[in-house]
């Protein structure tokens, strides 16, 4: 049995392998022999990969401290990933890019190269996180022990890998319970005794035929009375099948919440089959599922994620979307929020800010929404979530007349710690040059006026590089400046 689902998920995962692009051959196979998530994938660099030991090093980004770790992968795959490197070296020597060579955008990914070769290959419904799914169901066929595969999923417990992929070990089950059998009946005296429960010499009472958890109370009641021979009334037995149907649905819940740093919407749950009366029973106590938020709730047991609040205001935006099918159209992380999350500038960050393309009120008084549009090159993901980039939110703070020197630190920082380019940020303060009496759309001049505010010793380096740019990019018409080259 083992052997046959070994083979069919092998196979379907070749299939998936030859038909997407070829760009993405190795991002297929990577994902199905290491287990890394689809985010762990795109931010997998090439000095982090060992093809000789044939190991690679997950750093980014980290769910909690256990996903920091390092992963041995098959033979095959190392000569994959070395054709793969010389066929497709990207910038940023990132391992897995876009077309163009630049930073992989998941949701650009999964609508535009992902759905398109599943459906011209396997068929079924499959997500990206489904490679994993898949790393996680070979090593089960193959007998792999459950601490091993915690391990390399960088899970951090072996109690998440069990309420995650439980169901998967069912065979393992039925094993064992082969096992008990044969014991049993080596064990058993004579022939003539094997209808006897050992120790009950004084009563004919007779053991219990094995029920499958799936038959609940109406199921069990029917094979009681259809039976003709005395049956052990063994009650907590019934109580053992609504305790499985319970893991099943905190298994649901767990499969959500695993992408979502420990965090599910009851929207969510409810798209996914969990009945809101469940739901209700679990989050009542608090064992099960905690209040983050209004219909945002914390899977008891996973770790509590970095910027909670922040993340589950951001699930508010969107509740019945999961985090991983989210376009940027849901709102993204902006303005103060998105300074904090970078670590940028002292500004404080008490409210939760999300920009959107189209008009959106809130009832919370610390989350505030701005409406403008989000163009593909102002934001990435970070740290799971969407962010605009730190020139995009250098014009936004401007924008809103925050304090100038204040946003000075926001961009001196980010152009020290490598988020962010000179030229970059000459473009995005462009259209507000006027506003401090520059020149219109001198960027570049309000650039250096606000890198003067604060002082910054690399300030005229940092000019050299944006000019530098500008004089570079005036050939190209597709990526012209909207800054004056003086």
């Amino acid at each position: 049995e083992g052997q046959d689902l070994t083979g069919g998920l092998v196979e379907e995962i070749e299939q998936l392998a030859e038909t997407i692009r070829p760009r993405y051959r190795a991002f297929v196979l990577t994902g199905a022999y290491t287990g890394l998530r689809p985010g762990e994938l795109a931010a997998l660099r090439v000095d982090r990969l060992d093809l000789l030991r044939r190991q690679l090093r997950v750093e980014e980004p980290l769910k909690t401290a256990a996903s920091r770790r390092t992963v041995t992968f098959p033979a095959f795959l190392a000569d994959e990933l070395a054709a793969h490197l010389a066929t497709y070296p990207g910038r940023n020597r990132l391992v897995f890019t876009a077309p163009e060579g630049g930073p992989l955008r998941l949701h650009l990914f999964r609508r535009r190269v992902w759905y398109p070769a599943v459906r011209d290959s396997v068929g079924a419904p499959m997500r990206p996180h489904d490679l994993r799914h898949t790393h996680v169901a070979l090593l089960i066929a193959e007998g792999e022990d459950p601490y091993v595969i915690s391990q390399r999923l960088g899970h951090a417990s072996i109690r998440t890998t069990y309420d995650v992929y439980g169901h998967l070990f069912e065979g393992r089950d039925r094993e064992a319970a082969n096992a008990l059998e044969a014991a049993r009946r080596r064990s058993l005296e004579s022939p003539a005794d094997s209808g006897r429960v050992r120790g009950h010499r004084d009563r004919d009472v007779r053991l219990v035929v094995p029920l499958s958890c799936t038959a609940v109370t109406p199921i069990y009641d029917r094979y009681r009375r259809s039976m003709h021979q005395p049956i052990l009334q063994y009650h907590p037995f019934m109580r053992y099948c609504a305790a499985m149907a319970r893991t099943s649905t905190v298994r649901r819940l767990a499969e959500l919440a695993e992408d979502q740093w420990g965090l599910v919407t009851r929207a969510q749950a409810e798209k996914a089959g969990v009945p809101r009366s469940t739901f209700d029973r679990l989050a009542a106590d608090g064992s099960i599922l905690e209040r983050v938020a209004h219909g945002v709730y914390h899977l008891a047991g996973a770790p509590l994620p970095d910027h909670a609040a922040l993340r589950a205001a951001w699930l508010q935006l969107a509740p019945d979307i999961t985090a991983w099918e989210r376009t940027p159209d849901q709102g993204v992380v902006s303005h103060r929020s998105a300074a904090a999350l970078y670590g940028l500038g002292h500004l404080p960050a008490d409210i939760h800010e999300f920009t959107l393309p189209s008009r959106r009120q809130t009832r919370r008084a610390d989350v505030r929404l701005h409406r403008r549009p989000v163009g593909r090159h102002e934001w990435i993901e970070l740290h799971g979530l969407p962010v605009t980039r730190p020139s995009r939110i250098a014009a936004d703070l401007l924008r809103d007349h925050e304090d100038p020197e204040a946003v000075a630190t926001v961009i001196a920082d980010a152009i020290r710690d490598g988020y962010d380019y000179p030229g970059t940020f000459a473009d995005s303060l462009a259209p507000l040059a006027a506003r401090f009496g520059l020149r219109r759309s001198d960027g570049l001049a309000l650039l250096r006026w606000l890198l003067e505010l604060v002082d910054d010793p690399n300030t005229a380096r940092w000019i050299d590089e944006a000019r530098s740019r500008f004089v570079h990019d005036s050939g190209s018409a597709s990526e012209s400046p909207r800054t004056g080259s003086r």
